[in-house]
């Protein structure tokens, strides 16, 4: 399972203006890697 409190680190570790698209391509990556289908259409992006 994604950690969200370690998306939440990572989050606020890059503070960077592409911080949001940066957690969503992790997020992404993380559930193709699980087999579980893109999310980011579904609710975290």
């Amino acid at each position: 399972m994604v950690d969200l409190e370690m998306l939440k680190e990572l989050s606020e570790l890059d503070g960077i203006s592409g911080r949001e698209s940066y957690v969503r391509k992790y997020v992404r990556k993380k559930f193709l890697e699980l087999g579980i289908e893109d999310v980011t259409r579904d609710g975290l992006g």
